[in-house]
């Protein structure tokens, strides 16, 4: 159930009747996360950076991060991988920081 938010770098932290609290994959802040565990789409909003939406929303969003992200985070990757950020700006890849 909230399998593509823990993959984005959501930590659970609580849980309060229909929802599931913890700290926000794009702002970092502690217990500031909401899902509703009862809507179709798991709607989710961050009460600090004021994101919300629902899972189409929350890959948008990642997408959108991490290509802002990339540049700066792309040398290791470029590195290691043998393949030229030119390669990797043309495919869309994208850098998603978790926030600690």
């Amino acid at each position: 159930m909230l399998t593509i938010f823990l993959q984005m770098g959501f930590i659970q932290q609580k849980q309060a009747s229909n929802h599931v609290i913890g700290r926000c994959p794009f702002c970092g802040k502690d217990e500031h996360f909401f899902i509703n565990t009862e809507s179709a789409n798991k709607a989710w909003d961050c009460k600090s950076c004021g994101l919300s939406g629902g899972y189409k929303k929350l890959l948008e969003t990642a997408v959108k991060i991490g290509k802002e992200n990339f540049a700066a985070n792309s040398k290791a990757l470029v590195d290691n991988r043998k393949i030229s950020a030119f390669t990797f700006s043309k495919m869309d890849v994208g850098f998603l920081p978790v926030k600690k």
